[in-house]
């Protein structure tokens, strides 16, 4: 039975107020529709409107179904409703339970299956969400409620299959064009595939829908951000664009507030007003943590703001708790490669290339990251090459360029041609062309550096404010000696870049190499006190370590100036080497050994990507440790240097002088003149090494007496040292400092003292002859001594032989004495043989006479055999009776 004009009028009335969020009203204008007398369709339908508004609202729907008599259609409307109030509440298991038990009810049950899509979704089982929400559509057909067919289009694009999801976003439209719902997930779907023209008709319609939608109005600001953006007018628009996205304000949840917050950030932080910008996606981080966007805009903006830390510890923090992102891995890259930290940086280089293996961009920034491994970065960008070869893709001319420029061997005839291409096309304002005629301009400094700095005047010429080009002009002109020219190439970049500061340091060390130190350095401090900058600092402080080493009235002052500067830029860069280097310098030169060792275990923690710095590292570290009178590890970490510079042979030298191994020290100074002959420190070091080795084998408590040849090798040492102090005295340093005439000044008294040494070398050269003849005497005389005890020892072997050969031969005589007496035992007694006829046999008395005289004899044998085998025979044939007698 159909439903009453009546019962149509005030459900229709109560769904306009349900829409306007007056659930009350809505319950009460359904209350009043029921009358005794209304028909059981109307009745019915009506209470189950009541009932799931009830449920919205949290109550049970009971009480809405009570005038409801009881049927089946009843209790599968109690069932259906049953679960959504558990579902509204979130107790999703239970809701499942009813919606599953009502299916095994009733199978055709459509909206059943819509309570477990939603379920689905809910708890992300999208293919079983799309599998319900189609067993929806199954049952119902053209009644089913147009969530369906959104639901499956959301469904859709969960799995990436935005192809499909547009599609069933397109069939709810044709079934109701004012679905609000369908044309929001459109406006997600036309974003993402970035159909600005589409985007514009689809929003203009939700405007029109649902004026007053916060969903709406984010998507309209989205919208309008992504146009500027297209258009480069986001700087003219910044204002507008910010009033839009904060039009939504306060009526909004934690989420949607939190959204509004990073969309107004997004847009300052494209505008430049990046304090703004940190404010407002803060506030959107701390609302809403899980607004991955907000806090990866917001680590841009603190890196565009130097506030590197913070934005790395975000990063690394996005990074465990969220999936990857292209953009965070991207950014990790950057700033570990930029802190030294290259091993990390390559490890993040791999996962961004195993996320995004398609894309160009991301082998480039790979091939930058092993840009101190020219074959690595080289073999990335081939790869890259391949790739896209193998898709059958044109190679990107960035592409192009970067194989060309980091291959040594590629021809610069191929950058030069990229060049004519990129002007060709209309690009000759793009400043990737000027990076192109940067790159020819470094590969022409290999090989003609005349045509090299007209390829960078050029670049000043079509682009002005890009710095590099002054300064590879500025370097060129200063190995060239023209430091005129080389400050006329700052004093442009300053007039192009007035607030940068870098300038001003190339300037300062160019005056500090022309002999005006007092000038460089008030340039510096007078820059220092307008712009707080890390360079500046980095290079006052330089000037003022280097100042503490010329002057010993102002050394302590100027040290703790330079100490100063050098912990300021640390505490804004704390990654900086050089101002490690500097303060681990200053602390070990102002005795704060602690100190110097913790920074240089910061200096050990970092790997630096400076070809200057990576040449020099190990020395630096080693004036460190030397500083702190840590030389055997100074040693440690000079000695395996193969190409050592100047300053590394000293400090070396130095370590093995502060052991007292002056023999190897000259061998390493020796080396070094021979690699860098007459080079200015090398020769002051050697005449001082040279000249302290004299002195230390000559002091009373090391030396007694000279050999000929130990005095011979001081000889050496000592015109050797004489030869170079010389030398050093006849040579101009470059920077004529107050230590230039000092040293001259000390390595003259060291040689004047040296060479009155050898007064001292003589006599103890003639104490060592006396000595060496007193040896000779001596060793002869023990040469006698030990002659005659020789003799003696002979005399004596020769007696004991001779008493040993006596001893031999009495006993020979001895031994032949016995064998005879045995021989005589042995022979028939012939008396015996001639009375054998009256032989008389052994009486009794005899028998026991013969036992006493065998019990005596058996005493006897054990006694001699206690005596000896020798005197037993002696004694037996001494005793034994002769039968002739």
């Amino acid at each position: 039975m159909a439903l009453s004009q009546g019962a149509l009028n005030a459900m229709e009335e109560a769904h306009e107020l349900f829409s306007q969020a007056d659930l009350k009203s809505a319950k009460e204008l359904l209350v009043s529709t029921l009358f005794e007398g209304s028909q059981q369709d109307d009745v019915f339908d009506v209470c189950c409107m009541r009932a799931a508004l009830a449920v919205m609202e949290g109550e049970a729907p009971d009480e809405s179904l009570r005038n409801i008599p009881e049927s089946s259609r009843k209790n599968a409307a109690r069932s259906y409703l049953d679960g959504v109030s558990y579902l509204a509440r979130g107790s999703l298991r239970i809701a499942r339970l009813k919606f599953e038990e009502l299916l095994r009810a009733d199978k055709t049950f459509g909206l059943a299956y819509l309570g477990l899509a939603a379920i689905a979704f809910s708890q992300k089982l999208y293919q079983e969400s799309f599998g319900c929400f189609r067993r929806t559509l199954e049952y119902l057909g053209p009644a089913a409620p147009p969530l369906t067919r959104v639901g499956l289009a959301m469904c859709a694009y969960h799995l990436k299959d935005n192809l499909l999801a547009k599609r069933f976003v397109e069939r709810a439209l044709e079934v109701n064009p004012d679905d609000a719902l369908a044309k929001l997930v459109l406006v997600v779907l036309l974003v993402e595939d970035r159909q600005l023209r589409k985007l514009v008709e689809t929003v203009g319609d939700l405007r029109r829908i649902a004026p007053g939608n916060t969903v709406v109005v984010q998507r309209v600001a989205d919208l309008a951000y992504f146009k500027a953006v297209s258009q480069h007018a986001v700087k003219e628009r910044a204002s507008s664009l910010r009033t839009l996205a904060l039009s939504v304000l306060p009526n909004t949840n934690v989420l949607q507030t939190a959204y509004a917050h990073f969309q107004a950030g997004r847009v300052s932080s494209a505008a430049g007003d990046l304090q703004d910008a940190k404010k407002l996606l803060t506030e959107a981080t701390q609302a809403a943590p899980e607004l991955v966007a907000a806090s990866i805009h917001l680590c841009k903006v603190l890196i565009q703001l130097g506030e590197h830390s913070e934005a790395l510890s975000t990063l690394k923090s996005l990074d465990a708790k969220y999936a990857p992102e292209r953009e965070t891995l991207e950014m990790l890259l950057v700033l570990e490669s930029e802190d030294g930290h290259h091993e990390i940086a390559m490890d993040y280089a791999r996962r961004l290339a195993s996320l995004a293996p398609n894309e160009s961009s991301t082998w480039r920034l790979s091939a930058w990251a092993h840009r101190l491994d020219t074959a690595g970065a080289l073999k990335l960008l081939q790869q890259c090459k391949t790739s896209f070869d193998k898709a059958g893709v044109a190679v990107p001319w960035q592409l192009r360029a970067d194989i060309a420029a980091v291959n040594p061997d590629a021809a610069i005839a191929d950058l030069e041609g990229l060049v004519k291409e990129r002007v060709d096309a209309s690009d000759g304002e793009n400043p990737a062309v000027a990076a192109l005629m940067f790159n020819v301009a470094l590969k022409y400094e290999r090989v003609d550096v005349d045509r090299a700095m007209r390829w960078y005047t050029d670049i000043v010429r079509q682009f002005p404010a890009l710095a590099e080009p002054y300064f590879r002009l500025h370097h060129l002109c200063t190995e060239k000696k023209w430091h005129g020219q080389a400050l006329k190439w700052m004093a442009l970049l300053q007039q192009a870049r007035p607030t940068d500061t870098l300038h001003t340091v190339y300037t300062a060390n160019t005056l500090d190499k022309l002999g005006r130190q007092s000038t460089a350095v008030s340039l510096l401090t007078n820059a220092a006190n307008k712009t707080k900058s890390i360079h500046l600092a980095i290079a006052l402080g330089s000037m003022y370590l280097w100042s503490a080493q010329q002057s010993s009235r102002k050394a302590l002052r100027y040290l703790n100036f330079a100490k100063n500067r050098f912990e300021y830029a640390l505490g804004k860069d704390p990654a900086n080497l050089l101002g490690a280097h500097g303060l681990a310098s200053c602390t070990g030169a102002l005795s704060l050994a602690n100190e110097a060792q913790l920074a240089l275990e910061r200096i050990r923690e970092l790997q630096p990507n400076d070809p200057y710095v990576v040449d020099n590292v190990q020395s630096h570290i080693a004036n460190v440790l030397v500083t702190c009178d840590s030389f055997r590890a100074a040693r440690a970490s000079l000695e395996p240097l193969r190409n050592k510079s100047p300053g590394q042979y000293s400090a070396l030298a130095f370590c093995y002088v502060g052991t007292n191994e002056f023999h190897k020290a000259i061998r390493v100074l020796e080396a070094g003149l021979e690699v860098y002959p007459n080079y200015p420190s090398l020769v002051y070091n050697g005449a001082l090494v040279y000249c302290a080795g004299v002195m230390h084998e000559l002091l009373p408590q090391n030396c007694t007496f000279l050999t000929e040849e130990a005095a011979n090798v001081l000889r050496g040492w000592m015109a050797s040292g004489l030869r170079l102090a010389h030398t050093f005295n006849q040579t101009k340093p470059p920077s004529w400092f107050e230590a230039g005439a000092a040293a001259q000044q000390f390595v003259c008294h060291v040689a004047r003292y040296t060479y009155h040494l050898k007064d001292r070398m003589y006599s103890l050269q003639k104490a060592g002859t006396g000595e060496k003849l007193r040896s000779v005497r001596d060793a002869e005389g023990w040469k006698r001594k030990f002659q005659e005890r020789n003799e003696e020892l002979e005399e004596a072997k020769r007696l004991a032989e001779e008493k040993r050969q006596d001893a031999e031969l009495q006993l020979a005589e001895t031994y032949a004495a016995l064998q005879e007496r045995q021989l005589h035992i042995a022979q028939p007694n012939p008396y015996a043989a001639a009375q054998g006829a009256d032989m008389v046999f052994p009486t009794d008395d005899f028998e026991n006479g013969k036992r006493e005289r065998e019990d005596d004899s058996n005493g006897a044998a054990t006694n001699l055999d206690e005596l000896g085998m020798t005197e037993a025979l002696a004694l037996g044939g001494m005793f034994m009776d002769d039968p002739q007698e």
